[in-house]
């Protein structure tokens, strides 16, 4: 039994960028996470604006 991916290394030596169904569920966590730090960032910066007014 062959496990050569012939699609992927065609894919490589064309240069053309492909994600598999297990490369994107972590991406997308990713994603997801990067949002939250960024809302809490925002947040945080309101805080602190908050304080200094004060």
């Amino acid at each position: 039994m062959l496990k050569h991916n012939f699609i992927a290394q065609l894919g490589e030596y064309l240069h053309y960028r492909f994600e598999t169904i297990r490369e994107k569920a972590p991406l997308k966590q990713l994603a997801e996470k990067e949002a939250v730090i960024q809302k809490l960032e925002i947040q945080l910066e309101t805080i602190k604006e908050t304080i200094r007014k004060q």
